[in-house]
């Protein structure tokens, strides 16, 4: 395994759990071979600041970059994200099983932040395929950032996603749209009036008429 991509860890850990014992064996066998150039583990038995300033509920708790994880991990595992953490598709894979484990409060503290851009949220928003768990959840992030610059950003990613052959992706990037509250995301919207799917054509009526009850 290449260092070159290879970021930061930490770990926070204690004597009395047996899986923090076995991460921290993994973690420092790998900074030992040089897999791992920055690792830094914590006993929260010794210095219990950090999980109150992490937020941290239990133990073992990692951070690989700038994603979070909590609980027992194997090697196989470890090795994964130690490789892909750091990349945009890694970051989408990371967002896509947090959302279905329930891990929410989670990412939108990591997207409000600005650790996470909003544009690893682009493969999952443009997926058909994309489960309806996922779905929920990235509605929930994005709505959350309603009128933001960090929504904003992503106009011209979401304009594109309207001309999707895949009438629910068409639906939800209109209703992304909707809350960047610009000019020409009405714009765009307005063509979806012509759609040929139905609930498209409805879906973009209810945007327009919310954004002309908000102004």
């Amino acid at each position: 395994m290449s260092t070159s991509h290879i970021p930061p860890v930490q770990l926070l850990t204690s004597p009395d759990c047996s899986h923090c014992h076995a991460l921290r064996q993994m973690l420092e066998q790998r900074h030992a071979d040089g897999r791992i150039t920055d690792l830094r583990i914590i006993d929260v038995s010794l210095d219990p600041a950090p999980l109150r300033e992490l937020g941290v509920r239990s133990v073992p708790w990692m951070r690989i970059g700038e994603l979070e994880f909590e609980g027992a991990m194997g090697e196989s595992e470890l090795d994964r994200w130690l490789s892909i953490s750091d990349t945009p598709e890694g970051q989408t894979a990371y967002v896509a099983g947090q959302l279905e484990n329930g891990a929410l409060d989670r990412l939108l503290r990591l997207f409000h932040s600005g650790r996470l851009s909003l544009t690893v949220l682009l493969p999952l928003l443009s997926d058909a395929e994309t489960p309806i768990s996922v779905r929920l959840g990235l509605a929930a992030i994005l709505e959350s950032l309603e009128g933001t610059s960090a929504l904003q950003a992503l106009e011209p990613n979401l304009t594109a996603l309207l001309a999707h052959d895949n009438p629910t992706v068409r639906m939800d990037a209109c209703h992304y749209l909707s809350l960047i509250h610009s000019a020409s995301a009405r714009k765009a919207i307005e063509g979806l009036l012509a759609d040929d799917n139905d609930q498209v054509r409805e879906a973009a009526r209810d945007c327009l008429e919310d954004a002309g009850a908000l102004h």
